[in-house]
């Protein structure tokens, strides 16, 4: 994972040998808490909570084709590259799908 001040990425840089894995409970900038599992080397889903009040940005990897969001969140879409930003209060929890 990686966070910049403005989104978080999700396995921007795996290795070939971790094709299939996981992981709970990384901290990215702006006070989230990540976790995530992904098979082929693609993701299957994530799961954000705040630690702090605030807007929180992903980028979404090209191969997504559609996400299946666990509560009502705006939907942003750059020309270039997508994301999605949704707001999330301190200890409010968000999972992602992604097909």
């Amino acid at each position: 994972m990686q966070s910049q001040s403005e989104y978080i990425e999700l396995l921007p840089a795996l290795p070939d040998e971790w094709r299939n894995g996981s992981f709970s409970g990384f901290c990215a900038r702006g006070g989230a808490v990540v976790s995530a599992n992904w098979t082929n080397a693609k993701l299957n889903n994530i799961t954000i909570m705040a630690t702090f009040d605030g807007t929180f940005k992903i980028k979404i990897p090209e191969y997504v084709r559609s996400m299946e969001v666990k509560r009502q969140l705006e939907f942003k879409a750059e020309p270039v590259n997508p994301f999605f930003a949704f707001q999330l209060n301190k200890g409010e929890t968000t999972e992602i799908n992604f097909k």
